[in-house]
């Protein structure tokens, strides 16, 4: 999670709000003291579950224009190299490069 709720007035309702809002990973730049991408690992869910979808949609709004999310179609294990993760690091405009 990215977001801490600092409101305990509204708490509950933050909480209720922001519960199914998480994504996979973050790589952060401990240098510059910033979150460089947010990852998400997209499953056959992302594209058949209208709830997962709709998740997907709120994610892209809260991101859209603050951190790079970046969409990863998942591998039915996560043996990952580095070049399929830079692959979409590239096309996202993460790292530069060709894709």
């Amino acid at each position: 999670r990215l977001v801490e709720i600092n409101d305990m007035r509204n708490c509950k309702k933050l909480y209720e709000e922001l519960r199914d809002k998480s994504v996979d990973f973050v790589i952060y730049n401990l240098t510059h003291n910033k979150i460089v991408c947010a990852i998400e690992l997209d499953t056959k869910e992302h594209f058949e579950s209208i709830k997962v979808i709709e998740r997907d949609d709120d994610l892209y709004h809260m991101f859209n224009g603050l951190i790079p999310l970046v969409r990863i179609p998942a591998k039915g294990h996560y043996d990952y190299s580095e070049e399929y993760i830079f692959k979409y690091l590239r096309l996202y405009g993460v790292i530069e490069g060709e894709s």
